[in-house]
């Protein structure tokens, strides 16, 4: 596994550019925070009621109101097409598994055709945590795009490949009042796991209705693209529909190219239509499904049964803020 992913980063390296190397693709410093990335909001969102719970009394209130980052100390890439459409431009927010600050060589003719506005990080790599770095300037390179350019809201999505799709995949499931799609090119987690928890049902409800997903891997990637079926068969059973799936032939764990970026935007863009009685019968079942397992466990505790603890913690698992403040409230009743 470790030879295949150095592999791919070799031929990531080859295809991306540097600011400077692309035309009208600029180093940038942005100047403005946002609240989403302050350090009490992050482990709220991506972080299981539990173990945000956890870090919460573990900290005080001046670390978790304080930003991991300094936007001032950042840099970041950003690429502008010429013409504006008439709703704003789109923003793709990339996430590289890379710590430089690169973009595709292929992609500015897709950018400047849909009118999108790409942005990334330097030093946001697989090998920088997620929490403290990657996701704080993810959401600091969204708010200040949009803070200066128009931006048309329905159109921002998260991005990533390999190690950085994961994040993007995070990002999305956490931040869907911010997000309206996701591109997630040669990785992916399923949901409903302690790196990928359910947000509250306020939020889970405007992932079902506004979130659009694009998988997309290399047919010869065989790991990845085994695993994209396999997580999409979990979005499905968790009520998601606004799924794509490409398996691009002849091709291993590489970045997808512009071609099929193109064929992302256009997915991404397509119109949303209202919930079918299905999608709501869909969505009714899996919260019911969610109130009889916290009726169990709730008869597990008061009957002082052995693996209150272990239903407890599965649940805060499986369900994350949807179990909440439920899940929460058993917990602190048998002490866990």
């Amino acid at each position: 596994m470790k030879l295949r992913v150095f592999g791919a980063l070799v031929a990531f390296c080859s295809i991306a550019a540097s600011p400077g190397s692309i035309a009208k693709f600029k180093a940038v410093t942005f100047t403005e925070t946002t609240p989403l990335a302050r350090n009490g909001e992050l482990i709220k969102r991506l972080l299981s009621p539990f173990a945000s719970a956890d870090l919460a009394k573990k900290n005080d209130a001046a670390v978790l109101n304080a930003f991991p980052i300094n936007p001032k100390d950042e840099k970041f890439g950003l690429y502008v097409p010429a013409e504006k459409p008439a709703k704003g431009y789109g923003l793709l927010v990339w996430v590289s598994p890379l710590d430089g600050a690169g973009m595709p060589l292929g992609w500015p003719p897709t950018l400047e055709d849909r009118g999108v506005i790409f942005v990334t990080a330097a030093r946001s790599g697989n090998d920088t945590s997620p929490l403290g770095r990657r996701i704080p300037l993810a959401l600091t390179a969204a708010a200040n795009v949009a803070r200066n350019h128009a931006i048309d809201p329905d159109r921002i999505w998260i991005a990533g490949f390999s190690g950085g799709a994961r994040i993007a995949e995070r990002m999305a499931l956490a931040y869907p009042d911010v997000f309206s799609g996701a591109i997630l090119d040669g990785s992916s987690d399923s949901i409903g796991s302690n790196d990928l928890p359910l947000p509250p049902r306020e939020n889970f409800e405007r992932l079902l209705e506004r979130m659009s997903m694009v998988f997309s891997t290399g047919e010869e990637d065989e790991y990845n693209t085994a695993d994209a079926k396999r997580v999409v068969s979990s979005l499905r059973g968790h009520c998601f529909d606004r799924l794509s799936v490409e398996v691009r032939p002849h091709e291993g764990h590489d970045m997808m190219n512009g071609r099929s970026l193109a064929k992302a935007i256009e997915f991404l863009d397509r119109t949303r239509e209202e919930p079918s009685p299905g999608d709501r019968q869909c969505r009714e079942e899996f919260y019911s499904k969610i109130d009889g397992e916290l009726a169990r466990a709730d008869a597990i505790v008061q009957h002082g049964g052995r693996g209150a603890r272990a239903a407890i913690r599965t649940i805060d698992r499986r369900y994350g803020r949807l179990a909440a403040p439920r899940s929460l409230e058993l917990r602190a009743r048998v002490g866990a």
